[in-house]
């Protein structure tokens, strides 16, 4: 009889949950109830109107003519604005609903349908072949946030940059929602309690992300390395109102961390 291990288990929980892609419960608010094209690009315009900060890192990559690889796919959105733009664009996800309907976007811009069911922890590429890896909120629910780092470097070509987004665990939710979780563990990732964890992530069915994982920026710094460079902001305090009010406080207490890592030459 096989033992299951910690990570396989974190994996077929992923696959089960996030088969129901992530904006699934948007979409149904937004009254969004097919993947035509036009449908997709409402649920677009709201999505990059909400997060209008996205575009500015997606920028800083660079990614016309290049290679691209994204890791957790969603609802696609940042999907079709990335293989718009790259030369070769290539994604992965841990669950089959957000491989199919990115496929189904690629198809719509007639592009290669390169979506494929990968765990990031073992990705079934050659070293040094991307030169760019995008990954937004992801990692944080693999079980292993170090062995995501891990892989996209090995995949990554000397040069090539990783944007990558993670919660926050010194956010203003967190300050708000369990400050003393934050503080009994300060210099560690803190694993979210499925309470907790609702607050961050559900489905449809008001059921919670099987795994969430919060760090810091000093977490980030740390197992980031091994890379040349390492840039890091925060972003986004929740809503419109606040986005625009408490815009200073995102810089320090947003919500999301987006790191940016260029491997060495």
């Amino acid at each position: 009889m096989s033992v299951i291990t910690a990570a396989e288990s974190i994996n077929q929980a992923n696959q089960v949950f996030w088969d129901e892609m992530c904006g699934t419960v948007l979409a149904k608010k937004l009254g969004i109830t097919d993947f035509s094209a036009q449908s997709l690009a409402k649920f677009d315009q709201w999505f990059f109107d909400f997060y209008p900060f996205l575009k500015k890192y997606f920028n800083r990559l660079a990614l016309a003519g290049n290679n691209v690889l994204e890791i957790g796919l969603g609802y696609g959105t940042i999907s079709s604005y990335l293989a718009a733009q790259a030369a070769d664009y290539y994604a992965v996800d841990i669950a089959k609903g957000p491989v199919d309907l990115v496929n189904t976007r690629l198809a719509y811009l007639n592009k290669p349908q390169q979506a494929t069911i990968q765990s990031c922890h073992a990705l079934k590429f050659a070293d040094n072949y991307f030169d760019n890896i995008v990954s937004i909120g992801c990692f944080h629910h693999t079980g292993s946030v170090e062995k995501c780092i891990a892989e996209a470097y090995r995949v990554l070509k000397p040069g090539g940059q990783l944007l990558f987004m993670c919660y926050n665990k010194h956010s203003l939710r967190m300050l708000r929602s369990a400050p003393l979780a934050i503080f009994l563990n300060p210099k560690n990732p803190l694993v979210l309690s499925p309470e907790h964890a609702f607050l961050f992530d559900s489905n449809t069915a008001s059921e919670p992300a099987p795994f969430v994982e919060l760090g810091s920026r000093g977490y980030y710094r740390k197992i980031c390395a091994k890379f040349a460079k390492v840039d890091i902001s925060y972003e986004n305090c929740d809503n419109r109102w606040r986005r625009y009010i408490l815009n200073n406080i995102a810089r320090i207490l947003g919500l999301n961390i987006y790191v940016i890592c260029k491997k060495g030459e």
